[in-house]
């Protein structure tokens, strides 16, 4: 007995209106698009229909969605009427990773500089708290803080007592 599996259409996400802003860039010149929605490979797309002539011509343009920057391709025809057309575009290439290392600008963008500013408030909070007066009493931290304020005076020559 032979099982098949049926293969399942992807998950289509909608892209809401105010989201949907996107540009297509041909053969170097960036153009106003719409996306509609999107699944793991494709973007549904609204254009001018003159530009699809152009797209056809160029074979893959660059997409430019967000975050985002991928090299598609057009797929196929969805609809169409004199003043616009629906297309699906296949992704071929991202090009957010095309950096040293391959992370994506979006991650590497948000999560550096909050671990950066996560490390300066960490490292502030324990100097303050070693400097503290009664902290640092507390902690037997005062005679090594003094030790080392001397070392450095007489590092550089100076005299703040």
């Amino acid at each position: 007995m032979t099982h098949t599996i049926e293969e399942k259409p992807p998950f289509r996400c909608a892209i809401a209106k105010q989201y949907s802003a996107a540009q297509l860039k041909i053969s170097g010149k960036k153009y106003n698009i719409c996306v509609l929605s999107m699944t793991c490979d494709m973007y549904t797309v609204k254009l001018p229909t003159w530009l699809l002539a152009r797209l056809d011509r160029a074979r893959t343009a660059e997409l430019l969605f967000r975050s985002e920057h991928w090299v598609v391709r057009k797929e196929k025809m969805i609809e169409s009427d004199s003043k616009s057309c629906q297309i699906s575009l296949r992704r071929m290439q991202d090009l957010a990773c095309n950096l040293p290392g391959g992370v994506p600008r979006r991650a590497r963008a948000s999560g550096e500089k909050d671990s950066k500013i996560l490390l300066w408030l960490t490292l502030a909070f324990v100097i303050a708290c070693f400097v503290t007066p009664g902290m640092s009493d507390t902690l037997g931290t005062r005679e090594a803080l003094r030790n080392g304020s001397q070392a450095i005076q007489q590092l550089l020559g100076i005299s703040i007592y």
